[in-house]
């Protein structure tokens, strides 16, 4: 029976050390040591981050020093326990910052940030000083479990750096994440629960480096993933106690050939009966050796007296053989992989080029099928009408004629009746017809006895010849006179045609005296059921392009600053001198980014929490048109109305990397004023309608909305299921799933002046703005 196998739990370390400046390299340091030595594999291993908020010179070797202390400590071979190693570990780094502190070397107390802890199995130890912190996630549920342990009178007594130690046991599914303070500048608890939860365990990592890489300057971090392992157990060789036998090494048994297993134990049993002779016959015994000597004696080299024995015609293998049959196995897996990479490189090329260059064939011999049935259809009908012809001239019934008789010919099964039905409607119709002529004719005869006819219009007019000469008996007055008169008669019917034109166009256009951005709006009713109070938060002085949410707080963009709007006061942060006129925005939700883009292609970024602007590289190219941007995730789309493309461009140091075309399709992006992207990317287009877009490719999707509805803005995001709606014409805004059907909707007259409308991440709060006034909803919107 193969062995069991037996399920352990295994561990996934992975370390973000992050230093932008280098200047900062000797004041942070990571521990993370296994050792490789058998006697010492029961401590498991150890993990920690050290790091000096001095910069001082006296303090740059400080981490380096705590970290090699940490790891000889651990891995003494004198303690036996996991619990012993580590808090041995912990004193001898408190005893090596005391002797720091005695030399004089005090800059870094009351500085220094430090986690330690050692995992064995499923077994943890743990210990923090200063704002370091361990974070536990499990049952999706993200906790500090290093809450107390951090003393508080560290710079008094260097002594008590470390002084409580924690333990506990780790589950399958667990996942620590031992940080400095650094992280909590970026991210609150809830959001990095929300983000560990939302991606797998290498997306996480790769998103917590890009933001910890483009917000702070150092920072470290460890993140441990706990998980299941089956191990299949090594087999170990047990004697068995039954039929082993002590072997004696200078029994005759030692040069015999081998026998099989029955011969072999009763040669054993006869040489061990042998040996238990007594003393007395023991000298009456000959030397084995020696028989087989005089038996052997070609195995004797006569000049070195050295003994030869044959093999016992086993076939043993040799060092080559193994050698060759490994060559042999891994061949066989590379071309094994060989086979699966060309599968999967060229598989779908060669399916490809089959559909394109097969296909087309089978679909022509089909197309010829068709047009060969529908001839010989056509010759079938034809001949039958030939067949008719030739039998309605022997018919000498003159009141059915045989043509209209083919004609309503069909492949369906007519009744007798229907067919009768269709002669008697056909010669209805033409009687009518014969009739309407008559009573055109009698029209055309009256008007030509009352009214204007050729005949008549010569009678009045002169002949162009007498004309002529009329016109050269007159003076030059006269001849202008004329002129003037004979081009008025014709110039101002038609300028007075023109005048009534555009005054009926202006009637159209000229907009409500009320307000330029709602023209035609409706007056909402306040006492309906979905009307909601808007609350006017701020009014600027300036036109207000947009609006953002973070952290509870709105921010408005206007022409040449953002401007925080809190319960307090309002807080003004101007764009620096580089950036131009702001053109597209948009708030990327997982780094806390507000991302700006000005009418000469130039990309800045706000950061709400540092409160600073940062430029941002970004290639765009030289003939782009872009009309909107979006983000999701930590990545920006821009839509490029021109080239009639969407570029997706990835996060990276400094700003964006290189650019993909995301669109597979040709889809026209012509009239889109907006976008925005929760699981999929809505397109808000000038004529009223919605494109939604999945992977690069066209969903279906129907926006359910009224006729007279006029779309202004849209908004959702990664966290909501709806679609918000801005409809200017109606007041409302309107929430739709994503299949585009109406879940609610709400109104208010401020909503007929809106230009832009956000809603924060639970989607309970929303705001919108108008030229200059910003505004927010009160009610409860996803009921």
């Amino acid at each position: 029976m193969p062995p069991k196998k037996q399920i352990q739990l295994d561990k996934k370390i992975s370390e973000i050390i992050i230093v932008n400046n280098k200047k900062l390299a000797p004041y942070i340091e990571a521990v993370n040591f296994s050792s490789r030595n058998i006697d010492q594999r029961h401590l498991g291993t150890i993990l920690g981050i050290f790091e000096i908020k001095d910069t001082s010179k006296d303090s740059a070797y400080i981490v380096n020093f705590l970290a090699s202390v940490a790891k000889k400590t651990y891995f003494n071979g004198k303690r036996k326990t996991v619990a012993d190693s580590f808090e041995a570990t912990l004193s001898k780094i408190n005893l090596s910052l005391s002797e720091l502190a005695r030399h004089g070397n005090i800059n870094w107390l009351g500085k220094i940030d430090a986690v330690i802890c050692s995992i064995h199995n499923n077994q943890i130890n743990f210990s923090v000083s200063g704002d370091a912190k361990i974070l536990l996630l499990r049952n999706q549920k993200l906790l500090e479990i290093s809450g107390d342990l951090s003393p508080k009178d560290e710079a008094v007594n260097p002594i008590k750096t470390f002084t409580d130690i924690a333990s506990g046991r780790l589950e399958d599914g667990d996942k620590l994440i031992l940080t400095t303070d650094d992280i909590s500048h970026i991210f609150t608890l809830s959001e990095l629960e929300n983000n560990a939860l939302s991606f797998s365990n290498k997306k996480f990592l790769r998103f917590l480096k890009t933001a910890l890489v483009n917000e702070l300057e150092i920072a470290g971090t460890i993140i441990v993933d706990i998980f299941k392992k089956a191990v299949v157990p090594k087999k170990t060789i047990s004697p068995n106690n039954k039929n082993s036998k002590k072997l004696n090494a200078f029994s005759s048994a030692t040069f015999k050939k081998t026998l099989p297993k029955k011969e072999a134990i009763l040669s054993l049993e006869k040489d061990n009966s042998r040996e238990n002779i007594s003393p007395k016959n023991n000298s009456q015994r000959k030397n084995p050796s020696d028989k087989i000597l005089k038996k052997q004696d070609d195995f004797i080299n006569k000049k070195t007296g050295h003994i030869y024995v044959k093999s016992s015609g086993e076939k043993h293998s040799s060092a080559q053989d193994n050698q060759f049959e490994n060559w042999i196995t891994i061949f066989q897996e590379k071309l094994f992989e060989f086979g699966l990479w060309l599968k999967n490189r060229y598989l779908h090329k060669c399916h490809y080029n089959i559909k394109k260059y097969f296909f087309p064939i089978f679909t022509n011999t089909h197309k010829k099928i068709l047009f060969l049935f529908k001839k010989t259809i056509s010759n079938c009908l034809h001949k039958t009408k030939l067949f008719f012809r030739i039998l309605s001239k022997k018919m000498s019934a003159k009141s059915i004629k045989p043509k209209i008789i083919i004609k309503n010919i069909s492949f369906k099964k007519a009744s007798p009746i229907d067919t009768v039905k269709k002669i008697t409607d056909n010669h209805q119709s033409n009687l009518k017809t014969k009739h309407s002529l008559k009573i055109k004719s009698n029209i055309l005869n009256f008007a030509k006895k009352f009214f204007f006819t050729p005949s008549l219009i010569k009678k009045i007019l002169p002949h162009p010849k007498a004309m002529k000469a009329y016109f050269k008996k007159m003076n030059h007055r006269q001849k202008l006179y004329t002129i003037i008169i004979i081009s008025m008669i014709f110039i101002l019917p038609l300028i007075f045609l023109k005048l009534a034109d555009k005054k009926q166009s202006n009637e159209k256009i000229i907009p409500s005296p009320s307000d330029n951005d709602s023209q035609n709006a409706l007056i909402i009713n306040p006492n309906s059921t979905h009307h909601t109070d808007a609350k006017q938060l701020y009014q600027d002085k300036q036109n207000l392009l947009g609006v953002f949410t973070f952290n509870g707080n709105a921010f408005t963009i206007s022409e040449n600053k953002l401007t925080k709007i809190a319960s307090d006061n309002q807080q003004d942060f101007l764009f620096p001198d580089y950036f131009g006129k702001v053109t597209s925005y948009s708030f990327m939700n997982d780094l806390n980014l507000l991302f700006l883009l000005d009418e000469n292609k130039k990309l800045i970024s706000f950061s709400p929490i540092s409160r600073k602007f940062k430029n941002n590289n970004i290639s765009i190219p030289g003939n782009a048109n872009i009309s909107a941007i979006g983000t999701y995730l930590t990545y920006i789309y821009l839509v490029d109305i021109e080239n009639n493309q969407i570029y997706r461009y990835p996060r990276a140091e400094g700003g964006f990397g290189e650019k993909t075309n995301w669109l597979k399709e040709n889809i026209n992006l012509k009239d889109v004023s907006s976008i925005t992207i929760g699981d999929s990317i809505f397109l808000l287009n000038s004529n009223n309608s919605i494109t939604k877009l999945s992977k690069g490719k066209l969903q279906n999707f129907e926006l359910k909305i009224d006729e007279d509805s006029t779309l202004k803005s849209i908004f959702t995001n990664r966290n909501s299921s709806y679609l918000y709606v801005l409809d200017n014409l109606n007041g409302e805004i309107i929430l739709f799933d994503n299949d585009g059907n109406k879940i609610n909707f709400f109104s208010n007259q401020n909503l007929t002046k809106a230009k832009n409308i956000v809603a924060n991440k639970k989607g309970d709060k929303i705001y919108f703005i108008t030229n200059k006034k910003l505004f927010q909803l009160k009610g409860d919107f996803l009921k």
